[in-house]
């Protein structure tokens, strides 16, 4: 009896854990999105490149190349796409529900 309540429990942690993965992508793709449609200060630091020089070491991870590797193109195609509003909503949705079921 305690083993198959103990597999339960695990197997709705894991459950509550791509559910909350799922909507974390979906939210940060959506958002990506926003500011990608907008000309602003955000989307010129977002989507340009800054001047200066970088810290010593490897080079960080970039919250575009998370959204580049979640899309599976590139960035440019990534920004085309969220200037029609429409499709990127679908798009949106593919990716998490393709989140959801790996």
């Amino acid at each position: 009896m305690l083993r198959s309540q103990t597999g339960t429990i695990g197997v709705a942690r894991i459950a509550t854990k791509c559910s909350c993965l799922c909507d974390i992508i979906s939210l940060c793709v959506r958002y990506f999105g926003h500011v990608a449609r907008h000309p602003s200060l955000q989307n010129s630091i977002t989507l340009g490149f800054m001047a200066g020089t970088r810290r010593q070491g490897g080079q960080r991870r970039q919250w575009t190349d998370d959204i580049t590797d979640w899309a599976g193109l590139n960035l440019p195609e990534v920004v085309t796409l969220a200037n029609e509003r429409r499709q990127y909503r679908q798009f949106v949705h593919k990716i998490a529900k393709a989140t959801l079921l790996a």
